[in-house]
């Protein structure tokens, strides 16, 4: 009983090595390898395809960068110009106001400090409760 099903399974066996050594003789292996070739050929046109599109990408995306780059640097520039500029209008406007009203300067900057004095007493006692 044992034999037999040992001999039965070597028999398989020879079988389907003897199928398998006609298979490569079979008109529908070769076809099968012509249509592997082509899907290889395939799969690496689509791969290269994909190579090349993402360096086009990867180009467009270096060649914008630099361009914002460019543009941010000239408005910054541009917003520094404009920033000295208004300091020095400023400054402009305020030494002829000095020049101008002397005491109401004065005055007013000594307004100014004695509301900050104020500020600053009213602050300590707060923080000391």
């Amino acid at each position: 009983d044992l034999g037999t099903a040992v001999g039965k399974v070597v028999s398989i066996f020879r079988q389907a090595r003897n199928s398998a050594r006609n298979l490569p003789e079979h008109p529908i292996v070769e076809r099968i390898n012509d249509l592997a070739g082509d899907a290889r050929e395939r799969v690496d046109n689509i791969r290269a395809a994909a190579v090349e599109g993402m360096q086009h990408a990867a180009n467009v995306a270096r060649e914008k960068t630099l361009e914002l780059g460019r543009q941010v640097k000239e408005k910054t520039a541009g917003l520094g110009r404009q920033a000295k500029s208004g300091y020095y209008r400023a400054r402009l406007r305020a030494n002829q106001t000095v020049r101008e009203y002397p005491v109401q300067v004065a005055l007013a900057a000594g307004l100014v400090g004695f509301l900050i004095g104020i500020g600053l007493r009213i602050r300590r006692a707060n923080r000391a409760y």
